[in-house]
């Protein structure tokens, strides 16, 4: 059994944390008062789920056929795409095809996450396998997706393939713009355009990047990158409104902010020192996208039956403080425990998490 990376867990678990606080933002209408606090974990919270979505799909690239390539995209389509139209078909009883028909249209109505994320993943593999296809392989090992300790003439394929892949998602990305200045809003390309890049440079980094040992900077300097990033992305959220996005310039605006911000928590929660709070980032990234999966249905639930706050405090007093602690304290506990039942009921843990392991598969038969 393949060894869990215990940092990139733990970079998972703050990013999910984000999520949570970003909630109990929401839920207690304090997310549009606050002018740091939200725009921080909204500038990150999402994009670095989809950058280290991205890097572990590049650490496990692998040169592909065609019908390696299909069944990839079926076994990512079962994990993401049944919770995705299982979920609204619970909140919505009543008339459950037409919810997942305005879904379709907006996938922000429900699990966007996993919808956004399958498409950006459906677009990298295509592109990865295209790119495969136009640049050949020169050697046996590099066939076998093996490029680290290639000569020079191997060095230079993969990177007139990385080339070709950029050029490709280049092209995707051109089409989904079109599709989204035409006004037609199907599968919501605007949360592509918004969300690929960052899956794209996830996927990069380890895929070809760290492969290829292309990054050979000093620690140290590294680290003064990141102090410096760190200082810019404070910057983005003090200076601007990382919320709006009236205009272009919005929108470049927060991918800027939301690259920056994601380098300064992915390599400063990565690279952070073994410790009790590093090992309590890593168990609760074990369980991300159940938690993110499970904090949507609270989410649906929650909006419908009470609607948002109709608080008038600050953040930045007494009250605020004590009521935002309360609320991510239960939401907390109540989204563990709802994961932790779920995932011991082998057909909730495969209809509701997408989790069609063998386990699940054998126990969902004898019932």
């Amino acid at each position: 059994m393949k060894e869990r990376d215990v940092s990139l867990d733990a970079v998972k678990g703050f990013a999910i944390l984000l999520v949570l606080f970003g909630h109990c933002l929401v839920w207690n209408n304090l997310s549009a008062t606050d002018p740091y606090i939200y725009d921080f974990i909204k500038a990150v919270q999402m994009p670095l789920f989809m950058m280290v979505s991205g890097y572990l799909a590049g650490l496990g690239r692998k040169e592909r056929n065609l019908i390696q390539t299909g069944q990839l995209i079926a076994k990512r389509a079962a994990a993401y795409l049944i919770p995705f139209f299982v979920w609204p078909m619970l909140l919505h009883p009543t008339h459950p095809l037409r919810e997942i028909a305005g879904i379709l249209w907006q996938l922000d109505k429900g699990l966007w996450f996993l919808g956004t994320l399958f498409i950006v993943m459906v677009i990298t593999v295509i592109a990865q396998f295209l790119a495969s296809g136009i640049v050949k392989p020169q050697s046996a090992g590099e066939a076998d997706g093996d490029t680290k300790n290639h000569g020079r003439g191997d060095r230079k394929t993969e990177a007139l393939r990385l080339c070709a892949f950029l050029i490709i998602l280049l092209a995707a990305y051109v089409l989904f713009f079109m599709q989204n200045r035409s006004g037609n809003t199907f599968l919501s390309p605007n949360l592509t355009l918004t969300y690929l890049p960052y899956y794209a440079a996830g996927y990069v980094w380890t895929a070809y990047v760290k492969r290829l040992e292309l990054w050979c900077v000093p620690v140290r300097i590294t680290k003064g990158l990141w102090w410096g990033a760190l200082v810019v992305f404070l910057c983005f959220v003090i200076v601007f409104d990382l919320q709006k996005s009236e205009s272009l310039s919005d929108i470049v605006l927060q991918m800027a902010a939301g690259m920056t911000g994601c380098f300064v928590c992915f390599y400063g929660i990565y690279r952070m020192k073994e410790g009790k709070m590093k090992e309590a980032f890593s168990k609760i990234g074990v369980r991300t996208l159940e938690l993110y999966i499970f904090q949507y249905a609270m989410h649906a639930a929650f909006v419908r039956v009470r609607g948002l706050g109709d608080t008038q405090y600050s953040l930045y007093c007494a009250e605020g403080v004590l009521t935002v602690i309360i609320t991510f304290l239960l939401m907390c506990i109540v989204s563990a425990a709802g994961v932790f039942v779920i995932s011991k009921i082998p057909v909730l843990d495969a209809v509701l998490f997408g989790h069609l392991t063998q386990r699940n598969k054998r126990e969902i038969r004898r019932s």
